[in-house]
């Protein structure tokens, strides 16, 4: 059980029941435990800088993958503000992987990039990146809601499970990838700013929120430039960064790069799996070191179940209808199918002859992709292949040695994720450099599950808020920007309960008027703190 919170500035009375959620989410998840217990009293800013301080060696350069990055967010978004930053090899980089792909509206994971950004901004002087590489292997309908927009203050705040869902895309689309998703058409804003003006005539939404989404509809999804783009995945960038911008009271935003992972390993793959002596091609290629790494992360959470995989492929081939897949995972990466929906896939090891990866869709279409470096890249060119979770991790983090700042899960699978991989190439006595190496690498980041800025309910309560609240208030100005680095990291997860809670308990825990207390509560600890919009 959680102590008693030491961090806070004043002990809380005893019918508040934020202190109770915050101990329950400690008890539930270990990394929120311990970011509590050892820095609850600590500055956000400070927090930042602690883990973003640390060095590690590195077994691969990251340079190529700095280079992706700016080169696909040249492709969408033009020529930076800066030209990619000259970065000493010995200073470790980080970037931001707690955020899911899409049109972010998820005021957690919004929030989170603020803070973020805020943390490096104060470290550096000079202009600065913020490299924000997002998941886009997740359906429109995820719970970050990638679909359409979230608006937190709407008619029933306290009284519903969070914010307000308005689609943009239509519902035959839900289920598609955000990477493989067609771009919105104008034909589709033309609707998304009809229902809007529904909800302000049915007083769901204010008149300013409804002028602000319709300005937002208008200036930013509308905007030739966006809408002339190639998919979903390369409009969600540059909507980003223009929403970014407007969050911003002087648009003096740090220059943000939002951009899908899974893209920017792709690009590296096509090295790394013609290099031997690259970390993906030893484990993938070397049959010892695959066996190995297949049977230890077997049932590890962003990895692979091959009982269930298999299960699943013989369930299929027979004709059964398919079943729910969540947890089955998949073996290094997803196969993509005619719709753009995710196949599992199952890889067959064989220490003689050619490995397979083999996969059957929901609708019994098979995919066999040979598990060699050229068929693998010639897959992943024509959009056939997604790199998964952990083909991700493994690229960026354990290979080039890169800090991913992530959420409480990521600190908790991706460590196991690395001894797995240590484990691995240990089995080989040649690999045991590269298992120090790789072991070096700081993996247990969080930085995800707190928030600085709210809106205050009708009922005089304060609940999270989205960027949309933030725009519609005005923004952000430079006292609200000190201010948030002054929050104790404490204070910033009681403000993120609203969304915490619902997450780590899939919603069996809230009843009707949980918000309204937490509200409550959370204007009761933190009006004078916290940024309200």
């Amino acid at each position: 059980m959680l102590k008693h919170p030491q961090w806070a500035s004043k002990p809380a009375p005893k019918h508040l029941q934020a202190h109770q959620w915050l101990a329950r989410a400690c008890q539930q998840v270990p990394k929120i435990h311990h970011t509590i217990d050892h820095f609850g009293a600590t500055r956000i800013d400070s927090y930042v800088d602690r883990l973003t301080a640390a060095e590690s060696r590195r077994y691969q350069p990251y340079t190529d993958l700095t280079k992706s990055i700016h080169r696909r967010t040249k492709a969408v978004l033009g020529p930076a503000p800066c030209d990619p930053p000259s970065r000493d090899p010995a200073i470790m980089p980080y970037v931001l992987t707690a955020n899911h792909h899409g049109i972010d509206y998820l005021a957690q994971s919004v929030q989170g990039s603020l803070i973020f950004a805020l943390g490096q901004h104060t470290r550096n002087s000079a202009p600065v990146d913020i490299p924000i590489l997002a998941c886009g292997n997740i359906p429109l309908n995820n719970f970050t809601y990638p679909r359409g927009l979230l608006v937190y203050q709407h008619a029933a705040a306290c009284d519903t499970a969070g914010p307000l869902k308005i689609p943009l895309f239509p519902d035959r689309l839900k289920r598609h990838m955000v990477s493989t998703v067609p771009g919105f058409t104008s034909a589709m804003l033309t609707r998304l700013q009809k229902r809007i003006t529904q909800l302000q005539n049915t007083h769901w939404i204010s008149r300013r929120m409804a002028e602000t989404l319709l300005t937002v509809c208008e200036e930013d999804y509308g905007a030739p430039q966006v809408l002339a783009l190639e998919n979903y995945s390369q409009q969600a960038m540059a909507v980003n960064r223009r929403l970014w911008q407007r969050l911003f009271a002087d648009r003096a935003a740090p220059n943000l790069l939002y951009v899908e992972i899974e893209k920017i390993v792709a690009d590296l793959l096509v090295n790394d799996l013609n290099t031997a002596d690259s970390l993906a091609a030893i484990l993938m290629f070397d049959p010892a070191v695959c066996l190995k790494l297949l049977s230890t992360l077997d049932g590890v959470q962003g990895c692979w179940q091959r009982r269930v995989l298999a299960q699943r492929n013989c369930r299929l081939q027979s004709g059964a209808v398919a079943g729910n897949t969540h947890g089955s995972g998949t073996c290094f990466f997803w196969g993509i199918d005619r719709k753009g929906r995710r196949v599992p896939l199952y890889l067959t090891p064989s220490n003689q002859g050619t490995s397979h990866l083999f996969g059957v869709g929901d609708h019994g279409q098979t995919m066999t992709i040979d598990f060699t470096p050229t068929a693998l890249v010639e897959q992943l060119h024509a959009g056939h292949l997604v790199p998964s979770l952990f083909t991700c991790y493994l690229v960026t983090g354990l290979a080039r040695g890169v800090g991913c700042l992530g959420g409480y899960y990521q600190a908790q699978y991706l460590p196991r994720m690395q001894k797995g991989v240590v484990a691995a190439l240990e089995t080989v006595p040649q690999y045991h450099r590269v298992a120090r190496l790789v072991a070096q690498v700081p993996t247990d980041l969080y930085l995800s599950g707190m928030q600085a800025v709210m809106f205050t309910t009708q009922q005089g309560g304060l609940l999270p808020a989205g960027p949309l609240e933030i725009i519609a208030a005005g923004g952000l100005t430079s006292s609200d920007l000190q201010k948030i680095r002054a929050l104790t990291v404490g204070d910033a997860h009681i403000a993120s309960l609203a969304e915490t809670i619902p997450d780590l308990s899939a919603g069996q825990l809230i009843d009707k008027s949980w918000y309204a207390r937490q509200a409550s509560d959370c204007m009761t600890l933190l009006a004078d703190k916290i940024v309200i919009k």
